[in-house]
Order: structure tokens, then sequence, then C-alpha cells
């Protein structure tokens, strides 16, 4: 990708990315002038191989999960400003579909249920000391904005921006359980995950949206933002 992106003169995203050598390499690019951007997902934080064998289909996803010594690196980069994004790759596969990879794991779906995990986990490796408060805040929110062009309507706190806001409890330790999910496949592979960091309110254009896990507005009430190209 790196190679069209330099040949083309079009800028990308490496999307889903767990190996550092891949993060190195858009490094080395963008030194060259090409405009390439790094995205990982939580799971690449998290999940290793040895999970696969543990687990087998329920922490299937693609790109596999790598070795410990790549998820220690893929943390450090993320911490050095060297990943510009993280995103969810949220694929909500019901447990039956991922069940049908018991015996054969080729039979399972590629995907993992992500969406609600996603802030804790992240809040989680700040706390630890993974991640500063103000990388984190960089990867999911100004540097997206940044990219696709909606900056700084959106990824700042300014005058004149939309007021999205999330107010964060840094103390509060509590245990990620399937049980306790909202999305429709009910089920996460962070099961029993002790997490440290959530969210607690969420404001979209100054109006609170989210409340103790709650949605207090009605559908309809977002707004469609189109992505800006240069």
């Amino acid at each position: 990708m790196i190679r069209y992106l330099k040949e083309t003169g079009c800028r990308g995203l490496i999307v889903h990315t767990s190996l550092p050598e891949t993060v190195l390499n858009a490094r080395r690019a963008r030194l060259e002038g090409v405009e390439v951007y790094v995205e990982t997902c939580p799971q690449y934080l998290y999940i290793t191989e040895d999970d696969v064998k543990e687990r087998g289909p329920w922490v299937k996803f693609a790109p596999p999960p790598r070795r410990k010594a790549d998820v220690t690196e893929i943390w450090r980069l993320l911490e050095a400003g060297l990943i510009d994004t993280v995103a969810t790759d949220h694929a909500p596969y019901s447990s039956g579909r991922k069940e049908e990879g018991r015996d054969d794991i080729f039979e399972a779906p590629n995907g993992i249920p992500g969406l609600e995990t996603f802030l804790p986990l992240l809040l989680t490796g700040v706390n630890q000391g993974r991640l500063s408060l103000e990388r984190l805040s960089a990867v999911v929110s100004e540097n997206p904005a940044r990219i696709y062009g909606v900056y700084p309507r959106k990824g700042a706190f300014v005058l004149g921006a939309d007021a999205d806001l999330v107010m964060l409890d840094m103390k509060r330790e509590w245990t990620i359980s399937s049980s306790d999910t909202v999305t429709a496949c009910g089920w996460t592979p962070f099961d029993g995950f002790r997490a440290k960091g959530a969210p607690i309110k969420s404001y979209l254009r100054g109006n609170l949206v989210l409340d103790e896990g709650e949605v207090v507005v009605d559908s309809g009430f977002g707004s469609f933002i189109p992505r800006q190209t240069k």
C-alpha cells in the first residue's frame, strides 16, 4: 500500500495494524514525503497468539493476533506518536456463528465486537502507564478529525467547535462481562477483563446524549458530517 501511495501521490490510512514493522515502514515513507497514516485497534494491544491457542474462534480476527512482544511494541509506538488513530473494527458476529469454528477455526467468521469495550480498554492502558491522556485524545479524536478533514469542527475544544465531550472516571474499576453488553451479539472477547477507567457522560454538540451507560436522546439526534477531501 505504501508503494502505491508513493507512486500515485495519493494519501492513505493503513488500518488494523498489528505488526511494528508496518509502523516503522510507514514512518520511513513519511520521511520521504509519502502521506501515509497508521491505525491500530484495541485487540492488537491486548490479545495475543497465545489467546488463539486457548480460545480459538472467539478471538479470530484479521490480521490475526501477534506475539506478546509485538503487542508490547505496538503500545510503545502508539505512545511515541507513530500510530495516528485507534478504531474498534467492530464486527458483532453472533456467538452461534463463532461457535461454528470450535472444531475447525476456519468455519468461524473473522471479527469480534469492540464498540463497548473500546474506550475502557484504552483508559486501562492509561492507568497502567502505557499511554498518556494527551495521546489518547489525539488518536481517538483530534487525529481522525484532521485526517478526514473535519477539524476543528470535530476533534478540538475551541470556540466554534461542536462541543463533543466525554467525562471520565479514571478511578472506576470494574469487570467487563458479556452479560452486561448492549451490543446485539451479546458477548465480548474481553469477558472477565478487569478494567480501570470508564466514560460517565457523553455530550454531542453540547447536549448530554449518554449518561452512565444510558442513551438519553431520541434516535436521529446525530448529524451527518461528510468527509472533506483536499
